[in-house]
């Protein structure tokens, strides 16, 4: 399958950024490959997919939000979903999430 090393490469991505608790250079990197995106493309959303000529693909998504309520400060929520797609059909999948504490000197 063609996308299956794109998958192999943006889940290598996912690791780090669970790793580094930092989803800065995530995104960055996957929008540097420049995958068809859906919407609006930040740090705190990216979603966006590759089709290949032989029927695989890949859906991504990253969505960042601050949970924090009045007089609280906690650290952004991340959520990173990746899938390998064959004929539209899933045949692998990786999921992640990690509160961001990069600027909480976690």
């Amino acid at each position: 399958m063609i996308a299956e090393s794109l998958f192999n490469q943006i889940a290598g991505y996912m690791k780090e950024a669970v790793r580094t608790q930092s989803s800065s250079l995530l995104v960055d990197q996957v929008n540097a490959l420049n995958l068809n995106t859906e919407g609006e493309v930040n740090y705190m959303n990216l979603k966006c997919s590759y089709m290949a000529k032989d029927g695989s693909s890949i859906e991504f998504s990253f969505r960042s939000y601050d949970p924090s309520g009045p007089f609280k400060n906690l650290p952004d929520v991340n959520k990173i979903h990746l899938q390998l797609l064959k004929n539209g059909d899933v045949v692998s999948q990786v999921s992640e999430r990690f509160d961001d504490n990069s600027i909480y000197g976690a």
